[in-house]
């Protein structure tokens, strides 16, 4: 039987409450009587959002578990649990079903939100007062700043910008308008009425005439259109838009009290020990995903050989190979690449501690890691830079304090030709030294994966996404199908609707389109070919680093590496 999963246990009715229908209240918030989601209609609805999530259950049945937002971390663990979440399966987690107080949500918000954000948005709609919920509800139906959860997330620490008038349509902002004229010239029209002169009684006369003929929707429509402003059900929207800020970035800036998503440690870890790790990094690309295109910067960064110690973060689109330190670096572009995961509900981090650099490969090991405990790891552990030096194209170096480079516009930044931020040297250390007690805690997981079984497991998902999958083979690219049969190093084929089929090396001539002017661009090996997928790698990999490059986002003469 499928476990109800709620926000709060305690106390809970059977029945559940009823969704407040904000399309019952055409106009709250513009009188202090208004009811709101403090009014005593609201008081029983504990829950912003009510979500369905389905998964595959143990034999692949279809399951669902029900969570309310906001949420804690033991119902999100429940929910985990069930769904075999372990923190390195690829169990996929759909939302089937999503209810919530303000119905607009449901067409706003993307199919793979982050838990994080669903829970620290509802817990934002929660403490709002009335006239801030009024607010909020109107920006959303007028569709200002709804892009994506991020926009959303904002307009909450925004709402100081908006403003609601009793206004509901064109002919009533008209008519407002042309009231507020009257009060403003009442005076000079009671002057003009006591007049005897026939000229100003003639003009009053004429003045009448005109606002009696004023096509009041014509006039709303216009001064709306001016004002860039929004007829919603609750009321004429305006916004100040020079006072909108970007206070929220992403899942990074989520307060650590409102995380609740939380995977458990994979169990058993996985670690490979005393591996050819720039042979593994390269099977990697072709195995895990479409990710040749990044092989060239990764294996680069690891024959660069400056660290002993790597991170390695693996997303729907990409993989990404930085060294550690740089991670824990703040304002970086590895920081921010781990820190700002959004929609990757499947990536997977791992930690590379080398132990011989003195092969014609690096050798070390590589270890699993928990994503979410990695990013709170970063962020605790994590250094400020305390200065910005910057090289303008048209005059002198200059120097920037940390607040005033994250005030800078992006029109003045690119007016620099680059930049260098520096850290303390003994901030860097503190970095070195906790990366060393990580890689000690890591040397004591007992247990050793094979490589190929690593691998395989880490192909299903890339399979399992084919137009015509074949479970008990390991999917290829395009990059390295060619590159195989071009040098013979195993058997290749394409996977068919009927089955596979195997191809000869002519296939992968120019000729003949190199495999990719033809249907079924999905090719496999046998799962017994590791020996020929490791001749293939360490070819591939003494290929694209011979002619070693700087790291992605490194320094060159413009850019130089943050000072320590």
């Amino acid at each position: 039987m499928i476990e109800h999963i709620a926000a709060d246990d305690v106390n809970k009715s059977e029945e559940a409450p009823p969704i407040w229908d904000i399309g019952e209240r055409p106009s709250p918030y513009l009188d202090g009587n208004a009811e709101g989601p403090h009014s005593s209609d609201y008081d029983n609805i504990n829950w912003v959002f009510r979500v369905e999530y389905s998964y595959a259950g143990k034999n692949n049945e279809q399951c669902s578990d029900s969570i309310e937002y906001p949420t804690n971390k033991d119902a999100i663990s429940r929910l985990l649990e069930n769904a075999g979440i372990d923190g390195t399966a690829n169990r996929i987690l759909c939302i089937s079903g999503f209810e919530s107080v303000l119905p607009a949500l449901k067409d706003l918000l993307p199919d793979n939100i982050d838990i994080d954000e669903l829970n620290y948005l509802a817990v934002k709609i929660a403490a709002m007062h009335p006239e801030e919920y009024g607010l909020f509800a109107a920006a959303l139906e007028a569709k200002r700043h709804c892009g994506s959860i991020e926009d959303i997330i904002n307009i909450t620490e925004n709402l100081g910008c908006f403003y609601l008038q009793p206004a509901y349509s064109p002919e009533q902002y008209g008519d407002f308008l042309l009231d507020m004229g009257k009060d403003n010239t009442s005076e000079v029209f009671r002057r003009l009425e006591q007049s005897e002169d026939p000229d100003e009684l003639a003009f009053i006369q004429h003045v009448l005439l005109i606002e009696a003929s004023v096509d009041t929707a014509a006039l709303g429509r216009n001064a709306a259109a001016e004002e860039n402003g929004s007829f919603t059900g609750r009321g004429y929207l305006t916004e100040n838009t020079s006072a909108f800020k970007t206070a929220y970035r992403g899942t990074g800036d989520v307060p650590h009290e409102y995380r609740v998503y939380f995977p458990p440690e994979p169990k058993p870890p996985v670690k490979i020990a005393n591996a050819d790790l720039t042979a593994l990094l390269m099977q990697m690309h072709a195995l895990g995903g479409d990710f040749t295109h990044d092989a060239r910067h990764n294996l680069n960064v690891l024959e660069a050989r400056r660290s002993p110690e790597y991170l390695l973060l693996i997303t729907e689109k990409s993989i990404f190979l930085t060294e550690a330190a740089h991670a824990y670096r703040q304002g970086t572009e590895a920081y921010n690449a781990f820190i700002y995961l959004n929609k990757n509900p499947d990536a997977r981090a791992f930690a590379l501690h080398i132990t011989d650099v003195h092969q014609p490969y690096v050798i070390g090991d590589m270890v699993a890691l928990n994503l979410a405990e990695l990013q709170e790891d970063i962020r605790e552990n994590s250094i400020r830079h305390t200065r910005i030096d910057a090289e303008q194209k048209f005059g002198p170096d200059v120097s920037f304090t940390p607040e005033q480079w994250d005030a800078m516009e992006a029109i003045d930044r690119d007016r620099l030709s680059g930049w260098t931020r520096h850290f303390e040297s003994s901030d860097y250390q503190a970095v070195i030294h906790h990366l060393q007690d990580v890689c000690d805690r890591h040397a004591e997981i007992s247990g050793n994966t094979e490589p190929e079984a690593f691998l395989q497991g880490l192909n299903k998902a890339y399979m399992l996404g084919a137009e015509n999958p074949r479970p008990d083979m390991l999917r290829l690219t395009i990059h390295a199908a060619k590159d195989i049969l071009t040098h013979g190093d195993t058997d290749v084929y394409r996977l068919f609707p009927d089955g596979p089929k195997a191809l000869s090396p002519l296939d992968a001539m120019p000729s003949r389109g190199g495999l990719w002017y033809q249907q079924n661009r999905e090719f496999a090996v046998k799962k017994d070919a590791m020996a020929g997928l490791d001749r293939w790698a360490q070819r591939e990999a003494k290929a694209l680093t011979t002619a070693r490059q700087p790291e992605r986002g490194a320094p060159d003469k413009k850019k130089s590496q943050p000072e320590l």
